[in-house]
């Protein structure tokens, strides 16, 4: 009951943003190639996260691997008894 009678009473209220004087102006406060930046700094995280993704699959499949060897060594060992 009281969220809703605080939500009625701040719903005409403007956010920070709006309500802000550097917010009229925060534009003109970027650097004017923000938007290359941007895109840059996207491609950089999606080629990182594309690295640790393969790197994960590799680490992955050496531990099964890994496994699949000590288990034909275990099999071997007992062979030659």
């Amino acid at each position: 009951d009281v969220q809703n009678k605080i939500r009625e009473s701040l719903r005409g209220v403007g956010d920070e943003f709006m309500t802000c004087g550097i917010a009229a102006t925060a534009k003109e406060l970027l650097p004017p190639d923000i938007q290359a930046q941007f895109v840059a700094s996207r491609e950089l995280i999606r080629n990182l996260y594309n690295s640790f993704h393969k790197l994960r699959d590799r680490a992955e499949r050496m531990a099964n691997r890994s496994a699949e060897n000590a288990t034909d060594l275990l099999l071997f060992g007992k062979e030659l008894r």
